[in-house]
């Protein structure tokens, strides 16, 4: 097999690792449908291919070629993200550098460290017991229920309290086997994030401690709030991953308890994730990312045995009036982008992150 062009030359080949080409080609729209030992394999982008898999993207070089001879398109990473993307050189290399910092490959290793047992320190029942007392009738219960929308019977489920000191209302986080390990507070004015001091966040997902009892099926999203929406709605098996990363462990506890993953992340505008130093300068030559589309990919990308689902609630609109997240969306609607999920493959067919 010969690939061609000035940029393959002998010696010049650019060096990745597997996980970044691979989230590459996902990330702009080519699901791995098989691999060899040294390359992936999926459809052609450039003639339509859906029968057997003809185009192949080196492991390490980035290498892709097609094997139609009908077709012949070849090249390397850059080249391909720039066809299908219409980024520009800078905007290609920039993305691919940032699927290198993104991409997370576990090894087999890694599953058995992060399934270890985790000894865990329970948090001060008495603390608990007071930020318990604290909610009825106080600012945080009016925050809660009056601004929220959330009911009284969502607050008490999830422990729900009030520290009036702080001003901030309270959600205790529980290990997999429910013990309250630490809280997550917000205030009621502005947006302030104050967690208790080690919240072990890395070492388990917020709400696992119930939804691992609930079938084998998870929902996955982002905030402790937005996983007490899903509840509220009639969706007791979600789980919050408590920002827009998700650890080894983490990744190994949706392995170790469910079969079916759906992924219900945010949906940013990109713009908004642009440095400071790119809108001064010109965001012409910066390109955004997706933190909540990216942590699902990650989880795909890791979780490959598992059955990957996409909330969705139509074709290629994840969520109503341009929503961002649940946190807008009303009980009918939540439940649309549930029972409206759409396998990973056919999410990553729609580009939709790359609009």
């Amino acid at each position: 097999m010969e690939y061609r062009g000035n940029s393959q030359r002998a010696g010049s080949f650019e060096k990745y690792t597997r996980s970044q080409v691979k989230s590459v080609i996902e990330n702009i729209g080519l699901p791995v449908i098989s691999e060899t030992h040294s390359n992936y394999l999926t459809y052609c982008p450039f003639h339509g291919n859906r029968d057997t898999p003809s185009f192949t993207v080196s492991k390490n070089a980035g290498l892709f070629l097609c094997f139609n001879p009908g077709c012949d398109e070849n090249g390397n990473l850059v080249n391909l993200v720039k066809k299908l993307t219409g980024r520009n050189d800078f905007e290609a290399m920039r993305f691919i550098k940032n699927k290198a910092a993104e991409a997370v490959q576990i090894s087999d290793e890694e599953f058995i460290q992060a399934s270890k047992p985790f000894e865990w320190e329970p948090w001060n029942p008495e603390k608990l017991a007071v930020l318990r007392a604290g909610f009825a009738n106080s600012r945080g219960q009016s925050y809660m229920v009056d601004e929220r929308g959330f009911t009284l019977d969502t607050c008490d489920t999830f422990q729900v309290g009030y520290s009036a000191p702080q001003d901030m209302v309270t959600v205790p986080l529980h290990s997999p086997n429910d013990i309250p390990v630490g809280i997550i507070g917000r205030s009621v004015e502005g947006k302030v994030f104050k967690n208790s001091g080690n919240l072990p966040r890395s070492k388990t997902l917020f709400n696992l401690n119930r939804a691992k009892h609930e079938g084998g099926i998870a929902i996955v999203v982002e905030s402790s709030f937005g996983a007490m929406r899903l509840h509220q709605a009639g969706f007791p098996n979600v789980v919050g991953t408590l920002g827009g990363h998700i650890s080894p462990t983490n990744l190994a506890n949706l392995d170790r308890y469910f079969s079916m993953i759906i992924i219900m992340t945010d949906f940013d505008d990109k713009s908004q994730h642009i440095s400071p130093k790119c809108r001064i300068h010109g965001a012409g030559l910066c390109v955004g990312h997706n933190p909540g589309r990216e942590l699902g990919l990650t989880i795909a990308e890791t979780l490959r045995s598992k059955n990957i689902m996409w909330a969705a609630y139509d074709y290629k609109e994840i969520y109503p009036r341009g929503g961002k997240d649940e946190g807008g969306l009303t009980d009918k609607e939540i439940a649309q982008c549930v029972d409206n999920a759409v396998s990973h493959f056919e999410y990553v067919s729609w580009g939709v992150d790359f609009l």
